[in-house]
């Protein structure tokens, strides 16, 4: 079982946020075991605008028994048109730091972010609400995520989707590949 929980706070002109991350698994008997928890608090930054340059975090993750704490600052950058077109973001967990690259279509809807090792690419339906969203990472595996919404608000904001995510493992060794597949669905809800 996954729980989260987010607040937003706008003051001046920047934001407060904090949000807590528990996930859980329940066996047969229905006993339950954490399996992690994580508090992460920050601030984002504006500049006159009002557009977003600068968050700045703090994350204290706990699993198990063992606990990690970090900071984060990450710099935002914007295009000629004021789209955000890049985001450094740089940590005291070396694998948390690293540059995100953002592409746009003739509409000027996200099409694509390119993370490392992990792309995302975005679709749109005939009224311009996000369709579906693809995301692969790699590293010692290939996950890949795709999202489909099945429902939007009035405003246009997914708030039912499913998820298919695959996860491929190579074993060398055998020269085989295993695969792993999932299926979630997914409802959000929006609260101001």
């Amino acid at each position: 079982m996954i729980q989260f929980s987010s607040t937003l706070d706008k003051n001046h002109s920047n934001w407060d946020y904090s949000s807590t991350f528990n996930m859980s698994m329940i066996e047969n008997g229905n006993a339950r075991h954490e399996l992690m928890a994580q508090e992460i608090s920050g601030t984002v930054l504006t500049d006159d605008g009002g557009r977003i340059v600068r968050s700045e975090e703090a994350s204290d993750l706990l699993i198990k028994q063992k606990h990690q704490s970090s900071k984060a600052v990450t710099t935002f950058l914007a295009d000629d048109t004021g789209r955000l077109s890049k985001a450094k973001r740089v940590s005291t967990l070396g694998n948390d730091s690293g540059n995100t690259v953002y592409s746009y279509d003739a509409k000027n809807r996200l099409i694509r972010t390119l993370s490392g090792p992990t792309t995302a690419d975005f679709t749109y339906d005939n009224d311009d609400r996000e369709l579906t969203s693809k995301e692969v990472m790699k590293s010692f595996t290939t996950e890949t995520t795709i999202t489909t919404c099945k429902s939007w608000d009035k405003f246009g904001r997914c708030i039912n989707a499913q998820q298919n995510i695959s996860i491929l493992i190579k074993d060398v060794k055998k020269n085989r590949d295993n695969v792993y597949d999932h299926v979630a669905e997914i409802k959000y809800d929006y609260v101001y």
